[in-house]
């Protein structure tokens, strides 16, 4: 580059001084007006910020438990989506007490019909800390009913059943298919 390139000439830089200038005017009077204003002559007003998180507890996904052939002791699992943001109880139930035949629970001749089984529970809550909402149950157990409480703690993350079955004693199980329900409910305390 030119040292022409760079130089500018006298009217525009007399036009680029009045415009500075100019700003440095408008910009004064504001400065200057801005240091007059003190705690005595502000005006002042308070916003006061309010909220609610409305009370939530809710349990979902579990589905089927599959344990396909049931001749010798198995283990299945499955994740419950848990979303309390207050304390809460956990209602266990089971139907039947058992996993039974569908259309001879008492069994025939030798072969039982119904495979006792037990149930444990895992569910992450927070306190202000972390800790494990655990219990463990016979299929027995949860036919009267069973109550997890979480005490002052909100959950924090899925809970986890685990259902383990023992080899059947005897002659072993009559052929056929087996079921059983129990329900999970959560009940927050509010």
């Amino acid at each position: 580059m030119s040292f022409q390139e760079l130089h500018i000439n006298p009217p525009q830089r007399r036009r680029r001084l009045l415009a500075l200038a100019a700003a440095a005017a408008i910009v004064v009077p504001f400065t200057a007006s801005a240091g007059v204003l003190d705690s005595e002559t502000a005006a002042k007003l308070d916003v006061e910020l309010t909220g609610q998180v409305s009370p939530k507890c809710e349990i979902t996904g579990g589905g089927g438990i599959d344990f396909n052939e049931l001749i010798a002791e198995g283990a299945a699992s499955s994740q419950l989506d848990l979303g309390c943001n207050v304390p809460f109880d956990l209602r266990l139930q089971s139907g039947n007490g058992a996993l039974t035949h569908v259309s001879s629970p008492q069994g025939e001749g030798p072969f039982a019909g119904a495979l006792p089984y037990t149930l444990e529970l895992t569910a992450p809550t927070l306190s202000p800390h972390p800790s494990v909402l655990h219990g463990a149950f016979t299929s027995q157990q949860l036919r009267g009913g069973v109550t997890l409480s979480s005490g002052d703690a909100i959950a924090s993350g899925p809970a986890r059943i685990e259902v383990r079955t023992a080899a059947p004693g005897g002659a072993g199980l009559l052929a056929g298919a087996y079921a059983e329900r129990f329900t999970v409910m959560v009940i927050p305390r509010i």
